[in-house]
C-alpha cells in the first residue's frame, strides 16, 4: 500500500503477476501521518509497525490505525476531535 494524501495504492506482486489498484479516499476523510508511505505486507502476513492516522471532518473523529510488528494486525482506536 502506498499513502499520498487523499489517495491509496493498493500493489499485489504475485510469481510475476504485478496489479495496482487506487482508491481515493473521501473529500471528508484526511490522512494526517504516514500519508506519504509505503507500506508492505509480506506472503506470509508479516508485515513492520506502522502507525497510520486518518482525520474525518464529517464524524469529526480522528481515527489511528496500528499495525503490529510482525503480526500483521490491525489495531483500530477513535478519537473524538
Amino acid at each position: 500500500m502506498i499513502f499520498e494524501k487523499n489517495l491509496v495504492e493498493f500493489d499485489t506482486d504475485v510469481g510475476n503477476k504485478t496489479k495496482s489498484v487506487y482508491r481515493k479516499l473521501p473529500e471528508t476523510l484526511t490522512i494526517t501521518e504516514n500519508y506519504s508511505h509505503k507500506y508492505t505486507i509480506y506472503g506470509t502476513g508479516s508485515a513492520p509497525a506502522v502507525t497510520i492516522t486518518f482525520v474525518s471532518t464529517l464524524t469529526r473523529r480522528k481515527y489511528t490505525y496500528k499495525v503490529q510488528l510482525g503480526w500483521g494486525e490491525i489495531i483500530e482506536k477513535k478519537y473524538t476531535t
